[in-house]
């Protein structure tokens, strides 16, 4: 019988029942009431709460009256060690409300700490507020009950690689970002290994350019000047010049990111280079089915579309 652990309030538990009851070969494990160890559990169900306490928040915080008063920092520490394990073992995870904010700050993103337009009493169980979707969704529901008050802000590629993770010499240490995550990557860099060992589709975006490149002997520049203004995290206003062999050219992207490849892993053919310093923004694995790693965010763009069908295509392909 799989484990699953959560940690569930008391007033929503009659509504996971509703779902628990139609899957009785899975035993429900719940922290808030029980002490089990994480490396017995088979996924993990992060649910919703009260705010994240701050101190475990990674951004700064202005105004700390938007928090709510009944944060509960032992759910919390609790929650940010499952997130860790289950990612190191490659559990299945599934994050409602808080349990999606919570995932995005393990893994280096930030919240909005207080939304408008989105506590109102008839959206806490009715499905009313409308959604747009992103066309690779494989859930979508034209209309949902949301009531929340804060929500993800931003979506980070990640921290900078953890120093024992590089193929190089550091002369200067304070060039990497104070929170780094050995856990995460030690995990990726397992599933880069796995995943060519078997020949499977692989994209990187962000640290996931840089991650791939290191994991196959390439290295770093640790720090950059000219590519971490404000602008360039969400608006496509860098210019690329690209391969002439490469499949996918945008003329503008959106690149915000202090370190970038250096010395290129064997293997790798570089497919576009930022036009006004030759920093390489796109690369591919040569003679692989298909391993594209940018170091742009096609996610928070409206014109990479194509980019992502491809990659989706292998995947439904294989």
């Amino acid at each position: 019988m799989p484990n699953l652990a959560t940690w569930i309030r008391p007033k929503d538990e009659k509504w996971f029942q509703t779902f628990f009851v139609r899957h009785p070969d899975v035993h429900v494990c719940d922290a808030r009431k029980d002490d089990f160890s994480m490396d017995q559990m088979d996924g993990l169900l992060l649910t919703g709460g009260s705010d994240i306490a701050p101190e475990f928040l990674r951004q700064e915080i202005v105004n700390p009256t938007l928090i709510d008063k009944d944060v509960d920092p032992v759910r919390d520490h609790w929650e940010f060690e499952a997130i860790s394990k289950s990612l190191a073992r490659g559990l299945p995870i599934l994050g409602i409300c808080k349990g999606m904010q919570i995932l995005n700050v393990a893994l280096g993103g930030t919240l909005k700490l207080d939304i408008p337009g989105h506590k109102y009493a008839d959206q806490k169980d009715q499905d009313i507020q409308p959604l747009r979707h992103d066309t690779t969704a494989h859930h979508r529901f034209e209309r949902v009950n949301s009531s929340h008050h804060q929500a993800v802000e931003l979506l980070t590629g990640g921290s900078d690689i953890a120093p024992e993770f590089l193929r190089q010499e550091i002369v200067n240490p304070t060039l990497i970002d104070k929170d780094v995550d050995p856990v995460r990557d030690r995990w990726e860099f397992e599933a880069i290994s796995t995943s060519l060992a078997r020949g499977l589709p692989i994209l990187g975006i962000c640290k996931g350019i840089q991650t791939l490149n290191v994991a196959l002997g390439g290295t770093l520049k640790l720090d950059i000047p000219g590519h971490k203004h404000p602008d360039q995290k969400d608006q496509d206003i860098q210019p690329l010049r690209h391969d002439t062999t490469a499949d996918h050219r945008f003329e503008r992207v959106n690149s915000s990111h202090h370190q970038a490849v250096d010395q290129i892993a064997d293997g790798f053919e570089v497919e576009a280079w930022c036009a006004t310093d030759d920093v390489i923004e796109q690369m591919r694995l040569r003679n692989y089915p298909f391993a594209l790693a940018v170091q742009y965010h096609p996610e928070r763009g409206k014109i990479y579309d194509a980019l992502f069908g491809d990659f989706f295509a292998r995947l439904n392909g294989r």
